[in-house]
């Protein structure tokens, strides 16, 4: 397989602060040397601002501008987009670039444990991140989003959410009222992961060729592997999810793969991070 690897180091419009430092923590620890390793073709780009007074707001929404024209030059190349990013809406610039090189319409699948499907209009805190996938729903900064060549909302029923365990009250009642999928991570612990996730999958499926694969880091239990400064309690282990049933692991395959990486150290344990990649990489090739 080809793959490019867009590398977003910021967090919040700033440049390796806080999560902004995952993407080269990942990369400096051999992520594409590992992709090589198991037979794929790597090129990495590096999104940057040129902004030289950077704010959360504006420089955000410039690298996903950037991000979306580089990775539809990439799809036009036959080279798969796996996004690194400091924040989660960075997928915004992904869903544009796959939407303008494709034309087609796309779901996602986001594996979260925040809803990041705040608005401008019901955040309680005013963090962009926060907003991410209601953003992608054409929910919020609509003119903005706009401005990223190729974006186009995709429409919350096809959008599923998986693995969230920390959602904002009046953020629940939105991801509910508009139809996306709520698979939580209290439902995956109490049925397993292919009785709670194959019914939104089969929606998808009926709807959708492609998905847009996110994976927040902060997904995972934070003692397998610590990820962002922002890691709720209840975590559900890796092994709850490392192995999906083949029903599960037929949904179409995924044009990108966006990930808020990690900004720690993970040295004491490089194994849940293996399999992650090896998980990914299943998903990537089955459909």
């Amino acid at each position: 397989m080809n793959i490019h690897i867009f590398q977003v180091p910021y967090d919040s419009g700033r440049r390796d602060e806080r999560m902004g430092a995952g993407p080269g923590h990942l990369l400096d620890r051999g992520l594409a040397n590992y992709l090589r390793a198991h037979g794929h073709m790597v090129w990495i780009s590096e999104i940057e601002s040129s902004d030289p007074f950077p704010s959360e707001i504006k420089t955000s929404f410039e690298l996903y501008r950037q991000l979306g024209a580089q990775v539809r030059e990439g799809l036009d190349q036959g080279r798969l987009p796996l996004v690194l990013s400091g924040n989660c809406s960075a997928a915004l610039g992904g869903i544009a670039g796959w939407e303008g090189a494709t034309g087609c319409d796309l779901g996602i699948l986001w594996l979260d444990a925040h809803g990041d499907f705040n608005t401008p209009d019901i955040s309680p805190s005013g963090f962009l991140d926060g907003m991410g996938l209601a953003t992608a729903a054409g929910l919020g900064w609509k003119s903005l989003a706009l401005s990223i060549p190729g974006f186009r909302p995709v429409l919350p029923e096809r959008i599923v959410h998986l693995g969230g365990r920390d959602f904002d009250r009046d953020e629940e009642a939105l991801l509910r009222q508009q139809g996306v999928a709520l698979v939580t991570a209290p439902q995956v612990r109490e049925n397993g992961l292919a009785e709670s996730l194959e019914p939104a999958l089969d929606r998808l499926r009926r709807s959708v060729r492609d998905v847009y694969l996110h994976l927040d880091l902060d997904g995972l239990d934070p003692l397998e592997t610590p990820a962002n400064l922002f890691p709720p309690q209840m975590a559900w282990m890796w092994t709850t999810w490392s192995q999906p049933s083949a029903s599960s692991a037929s949904a179409s395959p995924s044009p990108a793969w966006a990930s808020p990486p990690t900004t720690r150290a993970t040295t004491r344990k490089k194994r849940p991070s293996r399999r992650l990649f090896d998980w990914s990489k299943r998903q990537s090739e089955t459909g």
